[in-house]
C-alpha cells in the first residue's frame, strides 16, 4: 500500500564519497569493502531514482562521521559524502 500523502527523508552515499571504488566491485556503482555492501549515487542518479516523488529539498553534504565502536572495522573517524533528500509522494 502507498500513502498518497507520505514524506521521505533518505540518505545516500554519493559517488564523490572518499570511499567510492574501495573493495570489491559487485555492479554499477556497488562495492563490497570489509563485508559491507555500499551503493554510491550521483545526484542525477538519485533524482532519476526518485522521479516518482516531489523532491521538496536535495543536498549534497560532505561530513565526517562520528566514531564508531572499538570493534567496527573503520573505527577512525572519517569522511562521508551523502546526498540528503525530503521528497514526498
Amino acid at each position: 500500500y502507498v500513502y498518497e500523502d507520505g514524506y521521505l527523508l533518505i540518505e545516500f552515499l554519493s559517488t564523490e564519497d572518499p570511499g567510492f571504488g574501495d573493495g570489491e566491485k559487485v555492479g554499477h556503482n556497488a562495492f563490497v569493502s570489509r563485508g559491507i555492501f555500499h551503493r554510491f549515487y550521483s545526484l542525477d542518479g538519485v533524482k532519476e531514482l526518485l522521479s516518482s516523488f516531489k523532491i521538496l529539498e536535495i543536498k549534497q553534504v560532505k561530513h565526517k562521521d562520528p566514531d564508531h565502536v572499538e570493534d567496527y572495522p573503520r573505527n577512525k573517524q572519517h569522511q562521508h559524502n551523502s546526498i540528503y533528500v525530503l521528497c514526498k509522494k
